[in-house]
């Protein structure tokens, strides 16, 4: 079993859909760069088969100049390719985004 973190940047280059706010108030965040950080969980079943669960918080300014918070979460199943030390693997999962509450100025 092991824990990691992870961190890292998007850059929004088109609008994002933030669900149910964003579908009935056409809020959307700016275009730009953001950070995200979070942390996985996961470990090996078998020789060659693995499954990682993990969630992020990426933090956003909105169009309207808000803030507005998105978390992801995922649930990942990795194959490894080989039984190598070090192997190429096939990763397979499925990853859900939510937007958190908004802070209008």
């Amino acid at each position: 079993m092991y824990l990691t973190a992870q961190g890292g940047a998007f850059v929004v280059l088109r609008e994002w859909e933030l669900g149910y706010r964003a579908r009935y108030t056409d809020v959307y965040p700016d275009t730009g760069l953001t950070w995200h950080a979070g942390a996985k969980i996961g470990g090996q079943l078998t020789e060659r088969f693995a499954i990682e669960a993990g969630g992020f918080y990426a933090p956003l300014t909105d169009t309207t100049g808000g803030a507005n918070t998105v978390l992801m979460y995922e649930l990942d199943g990795l194959v490894h390719l080989t039984a190598a030390e070090t192997a190429p693997y096939l990763l397979l999962g499925a990853r859900r985004c939510g937007a958190g509450g908004g802070n209008r100025a």
